[in-house]
């Protein structure tokens, strides 16, 4: 038996660009948590950060970074930093993600699925404490 669960858009607006570290994960999806464990490893202070997951089709194959907000004092390699840009975000979010990894999945479907998502943009996991992920995906504004 199926279980179905309407996924509510909702509009998010990011009002300046977060610069976050990343660890690239081997694989998408089995490389996931080894990326994430990674990540935590080399965080010096892992209280109040957003936490993120990062990913697009690139030269045919889902990259997926698992990233973490930086504060202005610190230094990372500079090829592991980028940022999630300001703009306009559609989302939707999924509770208990951990118990229902699939409905990540079919709320990025729904979200691509958009004709006035960003083409060059990301698919934004932005956890929300231990059980929530709010997924995003940025609006280009002249497509609309």
């Amino acid at each position: 038996m199926y279980k179905f669960v309407f996924l509510s858009m909702e509009s998010k607006l990011i009002q300046e660009d977060i610069p976050v570290f990343y660890v690239e994960a081997s694989s998408f999806p089995t490389g996931i948590s080894a990326a994430f464990e990674q990540l935590f490893s080399q965080l010096p202070d892992k209280s109040d950060r957003r936490i993120f997951g990062i990913s697009r089709p690139e030269n045919g194959k889902i990259v997926y970074r698992a990233a973490a907000e930086m504060t202005d004092s610190e230094e990372f390699d500079p090829t592991q930093i980028m940022l999630i840009p300001k703009g306009e975000y559609a989302g939707v979010m999924v509770q208990n993600f951990q118990q229902n990894v699939n409905q990540v999945g079919m709320a990025f479907q729904k979200l691509t699925s958009l004709p006035s998502i960003d083409p060059n943009g990301y698919c934004i996991e932005w956890y929300q404490g231990q059980s929530d992920v709010l997924c995003l995906v940025r609006l280009n504004l002249w497509l609309r």
